[in-house]
């Protein structure tokens, strides 16, 4: 589709800001949504938003990408009711406050996006690899997703530790980063209580 197209550019970095932006508005369906969720997102922590120029910026590439990728693959009307993309979301949120507490601010953004990719292989029915290829996907994370040994994949795996309750897996991998068990648990439970406050606020009329 044209929207999987303009994530495959973005994740090329082929488009510059004012054809993202103009890609964005093209797309009135894609903009109403977007602009609904960015607002739900930032909630009081920034001015409302009243452009996709504003979001953009707002926002930065990375989790610009993630939004996009979210809203490409729900259904118009039916925001957030899709449970792969719930259960996306609730990874994403915990990848990036997991990257918090262990001195990977930097790559929050990274780490969010790669929970959104997590899933991409059941919502549209494909390899999960094949897709990460196709829409040029860091490699950072594709080798996050995929199990080879880096920090991205050890932070995935806890967290699917978190979503199954492995707590065989829990201890081991807690104890391999040093953080403490109940702090993990404690983030995935926020990340599940900022989608359900997205879920209320995002209302499409």
């Amino acid at each position: 589709t044209s929207r999987l197209s303009l994530i495959k550019r973005l994740n090329r970095n082929e488009l510059n800001f004012e054809q993202i932006v103009e890609a964005i508005e093209s797309d009135p369906s894609l903009t109403y949504r977007l602009l609904k969720t960015v607002n739900s997102f930032f909630l009081s922590k920034a001015p409302k938003i009243k452009s996709i120029r504003h979001a953009a910026v707002l926002l930065g590439a990375n989790h610009l990408k993630s939004w996009l990728t979210v809203l490409t693959l729900q259904e118009p009307n039916e925001p957030f009711k899709n449970e792969i993309i719930v259960n996306s979301l609730i990874r994403a949120k915990t990848l990036e406050q997991l990257a918090d507490l262990i001195h990977l601010r930097d790559e929050k953004d990274v780490l969010f996006f790669m929970g959104i990719c997590s899933s991409l292989d059941l919502l549209l029915q494909r390899p999960l690899q094949e897709i990460l290829q196709e829409l040029h996907v860091d490699e950072a994370i594709q080798h996050g997703l995929n199990g080879q040994p880096c920090i991205y994949s050890i932070l995935y795996h806890l967290v699917i530790a978190l979503e199954t309750n492995d707590t065989n897996k829990l201890k081991e991998i807690t104890t391999t980063l040093n953080i403490d068990l109940s702090k993990a648990f404690a983030i995935y439970q926020q990340s599940i209580e900022w989608v359900v406050e997205l879920q209320k606020d995002i209302k499409v009329k």
